[in-house]
This record gives C-alpha cells, structure tokens and sequence, in this order.
C-alpha cells in the first residue's frame, strides 16, 4: 500500500459503517449528557501513562461522574501526571494510579485484590494498554513480534479474567478493548500490531457469550497522534482524544447495550448506529466471523 499517495480521510472513510463521520467530539458523545453517567461506577483503565489512557478516557470519564478512576501503566511518571489530570477535572473523585505490565498475572491478581478491598469491585474496564515493537512477520525478529502479543492479548486476557471474576454473574459490567482499523484491514508493515489486535478484538465475542452481564466491545479509537503511531501514519492522525472517550462512555451506557459482541470505529456517528440497531443485531453485523456461503449442489 502506498501511503504516500493517499488521502488525508483515507482511513477515516475506508469501512465506514455510517454516513455521518465525526473527528471530534460532538453532542451525542458528551461526557455531561444525563444518559452517559458513569455515576457511581468504577473504572479500570490500562495503557494510563500517555495516549488515549493520559488524555482521552480518564478525563471523560471523571466529567461524566465516575465515582473511582484506577489508572494502570508501567510509567510511574505518567501515570502520575494523569492522576494529577483527573483531579483537576474532579477533585472528588477517587484516582489511584497502580504501575504495573498487564502481561505479569501476578500483578494485575494483586490490584483486583486492592480494587475489591477498596471499592468491591470494578464496573468498566478498559484495556487500552499497547505496543507497537513488531513489523512485518517475515522479517522482524520474533521478541519484537510477540512482545507485541504479550501486551495486547496476554495482557487483555489476564485483565478480562480478573476483571470478571471480581465482578461476579449478576453485576453488570463493560469491557472496552481499544482495537485498531489494523485489525480489520491489511496494512503491510505493522502485521504483528494488527494480528495482535485481531486477537484482541475478537475475544468480546466470548466474553459475550459467556457472561451474559458484561458488555464487551471493541473500539477502534479513530486515527490519534499517538507515542505508537508510525511516522507514515502521522499525517492521517487527525482524531482527537475526545472523540474516542465520548465514544467509549457511549458503549458503556445503556443505549449500546446491543453492540454487544462487536466493533466499531469511533468516527462513526452513535446516533446512526441507534438507528441501525434492528439491522445490526438481526443481521449480526460488526463481528470477527468468516462468512461462508452454503455449498449448493
């Protein structure tokens, strides 16, 4: 693919699912809206340190009331600048910035521990955390591959467990996994992200299936200047933090309730997907499956 000869909304209009397209926040996605209250709720976030989990979730989630915000990353630096973010949007609310990998079991075991002797349980989680180290599959060394698996499907996979576990059969709950228009259209250069993502993406649909209480989605962020984002993407990244956390609080409110299972891309318009609903869940739109047409003899 020549990148250099594409057009600045290449990625913003290839696959969309909407006619409307946004790279902004826009009404329906404001963190003050009564419908996507995080009032009370609990919130893991991952990847804390720099990017969306910096600048994006953690502020629209503490606009929209949530009542704990635990930031997770291995940066202690950052995580304490995005502590400090939080504050002073709402000083009331609850902000504990834990430094850990996601991939180590151990670790994350012992905050779901801190996180239920403090607060019981944890009602949304997003697993935001990524890495960018791997290329092309033929040619990169395997450590830089699947270190890129470690963080974005091990690490999301030890995160869900725990996450589930503590929150039990009944509670409802939200797993957001921050996907990437990677996992769903070939772009040679990065395969190991966007295999790794793939991955990622297709484990709410098992979520899904088996935790009936939990909603699990995939959400690709939009194109965001980002410490991941290769230079040669650099210049279709013109989505802004705040279009992908609007999103994100949309998918963990009442009204996505049917996205269940599914993915979809922060610059399509939640409204049209509203719309769309009866369509998208008869048709089973918006998931990881291969589709085969049955063999007529």
């Amino acid at each position: 693919m020549d990148y250099e000869n594409l057009p600045e909304d290449y990625f913003l209009t290839a696959g969309a699912f909407t006619k409307k397209l946004y790279r902004d926040q826009y009404p329906a996605i404001d963190p003050t809206l009564p419908s996507l209250s995080q009032q009370g709720r609990v919130v893991v976030i991952t990847g804390a340190s720099s990017g969306l989990g910096a600048h994006g979730f953690p502020i629209s989630f503490a606009k929209a009331g949530a009542k704990a915000i635990w930031l997770v990353a291995r940066d202690k630096q950052g995580l304490e600048a995005t502590r400090q973010r939080v504050v002073a949007v709402d000083p009331s609310i609850k902000v504990r910035a834990v430094s850990l990998d996601v991939s180590d079991e151990a670790g994350v075991a012992r905050l779901f521990d801190q996180i239920e002797s403090e607060d019981g349980k944890a009602d949304v989680l997003i697993n935001n955390a990524g890495l960018s180290r791997g290329g092309p599959i033929t040619s990169t060394a395997i450590d830089g591959i699947w270190k890129d698996f470690e963080v974005m499907v091990k690490g999301t996979f030890i995160t869900s467990q725990y996450f589930t576990k503590l929150l039990g059969p009944t509670s409802r709950g939200y797993i957001i996994n921050v996907s990437s228009m990677a996992a769903v259209l070939a772009m040679p250069g990065s395969d190991s992200y966007a295999l790794s993502k793939m991955v990622q993406s297709a484990m709410q649909r098992y979520i899904a299936l088996l935790n009936p209480n939990i909603v699990a989605t995939s959400l690709h962020p939009g194109a965001v200047a980002t410490n991941i984002v290769p230079e040669v993407f650099s210049r279709f990244a013109k989505d802004t933090h705040d279009l992908a956390a609007g999103t994100a609080l949309w998918l963990a409110s009442e009204d996505a309730q049917f996205m269940n299972g599914r993915y979809m891309s922060a610059n399509w318009s939640v409204e049209e997907m509203v719309e769309r609903r009866e369509e998208i869940v008869e048709h089973d739109l918006l998931k990881f499956d291969l589709k085969i047409a049955p063999y007529a003899a």
